[in-house]
């Protein structure tokens, strides 16, 4: 059983317990490459070194190499605010058995991402409110 998940650790546990210790958690690639553009601004110190930043770390990223990209954020990004460097470490240090090689996935044909999930989940929820109109 293979699930899909923006990374929450509620979803994470809450799965867990449910399906029990044989349950496949990957980290959506969307929530994923959110994440390190959210903090990447805040830890580049300009546009240039931002685009720089995120251009080096997307390729492995997507490849599922986080080994490399731990690497570069420890000893090759220069930050201007360190909390923010250390927090996008932290939450990939977190999730390094979550995140995958996605480039591979994808050319198999399976989803890297949650989405449509959550698309059929807000059109029931939202078909169900309109009823309670």
């Amino acid at each position: 059983l293979v699930a899909i998940t923006d990374g929450a650790k509620v979803i994470r546990h809450h799965l867990s317990s449910v399906f029990g210790v044989a349950l496949v958690i990957i980290l959506d690639w969307y929530h994923l490459s959110k994440k390190v553009r959210d903090l990447m601004s805040m830890i580049a110190s300009t546009k240039l070194d931002k685009q720089c930043y995120i251009t080096f770390i997307s390729y492995p990223l997507w490849q599922g190499h986080i080994d490399t990209v731990l690497d570069y954020l420890k000893n090759k990004v220069e930050a201007k605010n360190e909390e923010k460097r250390v927090e996008l470490i932290s939450y990939l240090e977190k999730h390094k058995t979550e995140i995958i090689d996605y480039n591979r996935r994808k050319k198999a044909g399976k989803l890297i991402g949650s989405g449509h999930m959550e698309k059929g989940c807000d059109q029931v929820i939202g078909h169900r409110q309109k009823k309670k109109e």
